[in-house]
């Protein structure tokens, strides 16, 4: 039995204060931000698919700990190319936020 399929990436991002840390947490998990966040991943591949993003904050860092499905490839880079894509859009949102 499969009981989980996925490959994760959790970047850690720093944001200017703690309080942002958790406005950018609670963003992550609104239904319409995830769907931002998916397709910023999707774009960078054909096969790879963004199935989560889980935020968790300590401080002012907030770790993304994204899971993707890569089909039958490997998928390290496919992940990595598509987890930039994520940071990217998150910048463009959270101009304070800092890898």
């Amino acid at each position: 039995r499969i009981v989980r399929d996925g490959i994760t990436r959790a970047p850690c991002v720093r944001m200017a204060s703690a309080m942002e840390a958790a406005d950018l947490k609670l963003w992550c998990e609104m239904p319409q931000n995830f769907a931002k966040l998916k397709q910023a991943f999707e774009s960078t591949t054909s096969f790879g698919k963004l199935q989560a993003c889980n935020p968790t904050v300590a401080g002012r860092n907030v770790y993304l700990r994204l899971v993707c499905f890569a089909g039958d490839a490997m998928g390290m880079n496919m992940v990595s190319k598509g987890s930039l894509a994520v940071i990217e859009l998150l910048q463009s949102t959270f101009p304070t936020l800092s890898l």
